[in-house]
């Protein structure tokens, strides 16, 4: 087994993605000192690239402020063989696409106390980071842009942690995002992530977390599609469904919650994470109000104790996307009307114990990983991003697809056609 700084033993890799890799440790120290952690570490093929390594020393240096009981404890950062590394605490549990994906797999969603209690816990660790400021006492501005299930993980107790600030933008970076780059992972962008603007804030990680809490609480998908450009296109033009089509399921406040953290304008939206905080948690009273350690155990014994497979969340059916009527604000439907805002047509989809994963995946796969989509030159070079034209066709509301080409202009706009430049990863 490797050993890290003389200190750090890698036992097993659980993740692997396009610009580092997570190990499980064991760190070790004088008088027989000994306690599990977890390495990430630059791939071996990428240390020469200044921007990665600037990168990698960015999320270093953030996770270094940030101390808040949802958010993960960053404990060491080094140097070893010329490779940069940093030591995370190591959380025992899962993640909330892990414990949806066992839920939905015998037909069921995780209980809706569980569901706004972790809202609650990660609103307020966005609202920590959101707020910081470094010794000089300047606000770092930081937003964090990859708040999504993966990186939401239950303690053994039912506790939230917020993980993964790697691609989180703050005053204190040394490097910068070029603009039209879109950094996070696709279903869960916010509309002013997924135009490529630079001057994101606070608001568009409330939305993040907004997309995590619509799809566990209705059990479905809001904007993953079968490909990565179907998915942009959703974030960038489909309808958002209320979570009224299903009022007979839920409270008026619940309702009238969700949908304001889900507002295309971002000064619709609450004016911080702490005021959705607050309503979450008028909501969580609502229902019966907090969700104990205890009622995680059950829950958590009973689910786990069934022989069924887990199952990934079903995709949103393009009618339910598509959707432009207003939605009053409790409808109740039937169960043919509801089953119908589903598409169970889901392919498979990487396990989260991710074995390695090509730096650029293909877009013929759904990709979960971290997406970056950067305006970069053409290059004949497979391996490297290629950029193409999505031709959009029709109604903002209602856009159609009508082809891909390679594109040399730069990107034009008129009322009855657009032209959406989009740079995928092929």
């Amino acid at each position: 087994m490797t050993l890290i700084a003389s200190r750090y033993k890698l036992l097993k890799k659980i993740a692997s993605g396009g610009m580092a890799e997570v190990w499980l440790a064991e760190q070790r120290g004088p008088g027989s000192f000994l306690r599990r952690v977890v390495v990430k570490t630059i791939h071996k093929h990428l240390v020469e690239d200044q921007h990665l390594v600037t990168a990698f020393a960015d999320e270093a240096r953030l996770a270094g402020l940030l101390h808040h009981p949802h958010i993960v404890r960053v404990e060491d950062y080094g140097e070893h063989d010329h490779r940069p590394f940093l030591v995370m605490e190591h959380l025992e549990g899962q993640n909330l696409k892990q414990l949806a994906s066992l839920a939905n797999g015998q037909d069921t969603t995780l209980p809706h106390r569980l569901i706004l209690q972790m809202g609650i816990q990660v609103a307020e660790a966005l609202r920590y980071a959101h707020n910081l400021e470094d010794e000089q006492g300047r606000p770092l501005n930081v937003v964090h842009r990859d708040v999504s299930p993966q990186n939401i993980m239950l303690s053994p107790n039912g506790t939230a942690k917020l993980v993964d600030f790697g691609i989180a933008r703050a005053a204190s970076n040394q490097g910068e995002t070029q603009t039209g780059t879109l950094k996070g992972k696709l279903a869960y962008l916010s509309p002013e992530q997924a135009s490529g603007k630079k001057d994101i804030d606070h608001r568009s990680d409330q939305f993040s977390l907004g997309v995590v809490l619509w799809e566990l609480l209705i059990g479905s998908r809001l904007f993953a599609s079968d490909s990565d450009v179907g998915t942009l296109k959703r974030v960038a033009f489909g309808d958002i469904p209320s979570l009224a089509l299903y009022g007979q399921h839920f409270p008026t406040r619940l309702i009238h919650t969700i949908d304001r953290s889900l507002k295309r304008e971002r000064q619709d939206r609450f004016a911080d994470c702490g005021e959705f905080a607050g309503e979450l948690r008028a909501c969580l009273s609502e229902i019966g109000g907090a969700f104990a350690d205890t009622d995680y155990h059950a829950w958590l014994a009973r689910i786990a104790g069934h022989l069924s497979v887990p199952k990934p969340l079903p995709l949103l059916s393009e009618d339910a996307v598509q959707r432009t009527e207003s939605v009053p604000a409790v409808a109740a439907h039937t169960q043919e009307v509801d089953a119908m805002l589903k598409s169970h047509e889901v392919r498979d989809e990487p396990q989260d114990e991710t074995v390695l994963m090509p730096a650029f995946p293909s877009t013929s796969d759904l990709s979960e990983e971290a997406t970056q989509i950067s305006r970069i030159s053409p290059n004949t070079d497979d391996d490297l991003p290629t950029r193409v034209s999505l031709r959009v066709v029709g109604t903002k509301t209602r856009p159609s697809v009508a082809g891909f080409e390679p594109v040399a202009e730069p990107m034009m706009h008129s009322k009855g056609q657009g032209r959406l430049l989009i740079w995928l990863v092929l």
